[in-house]
């Protein structure tokens, strides 16, 4: 879905172009009013007011700003990530064929998939402490700036959006050896579950 409050940005300032037109996917319109200069800009004093009631309109839930950060995961949550993996994805590399680049093992999930998010109030290290889960596994902790700074915002939204990639990767060196190197998975969070 295309944001409303970018729209009208790129409308206001090139709405004589159609720009927020292109954004919006209507490229028709957007050519239309890049030779009409905005319908000799009574288009783009139109469209400008519409775009502005529709910001003002909009839920301030979906107007909330991105938090995105990188999970806090040890040893046993990368365990756990790797149980969760063998059970929901496959390798990235499973029957791949190798380059000079490399090739890494999780990019199985840089497609998102839902996970939630649970307050640990009795953690011994953080009272705000946030646990991140991908269904019944534990797979690390939301980095405690973060906690400490949004914990309210996270905890009302407890479903979030998960990328997980990185991990170890594999490429052909100038000798044409495969070449494995160890690395570990990064998991980067977003607000907002998967519809």
């Amino acid at each position: 879905m295309k944001s409303n409050s970018i729209a009208f940005v790129l409308c206001l300032i090139f709405g004589y172009l159609g720009a927020h037109k292109f954004y919006q996917g209507k490229a028709g319109m957007g050519f239309l009013y890049f030779f009409t200069f905005g319908l000799l800009g009574i288009g783009w004093i139109v469209d400008t007011i519409v775009l502005l009631v529709k910001v003002i309109k909009e839920p301030e839930n979906t107007r909330r700003p991105l938090i995105s950060f990188k999970i806090v995961s040890r040893d046993q949550h990368l365990e756990n990530l790797e149980r969760w993996q063998a059970e929901n994805a496959r390798p990235q590399w499973q029957g791949a064929t190798y380059t000079s680049k490399p090739l890494y093992e999780y990019s199985w999930a840089t497609n998102s998939t839902s996970a939630s998010l649970r307050p640990e109030p009795d953690n011994p290290h953080d009272n705000k402490a946030i646990a991140v889960y991908l269904g019944d596994y534990h797979i690390g902790y939301v980095p405690q700036r973060i906690s400490s700074r949004y914990y309210d915002v996270l905890i009302e939204n407890p479903l979030v959006t998960v990328q997980i990639h990185g991990g170890n990767s594999r490429y052909l060196d100038d000798d044409g050896q495969l070449v494995l190197v160890k690395g570990e998975p990064v998991a980067e969070i977003y607000p907002g579950g998967l519809a």
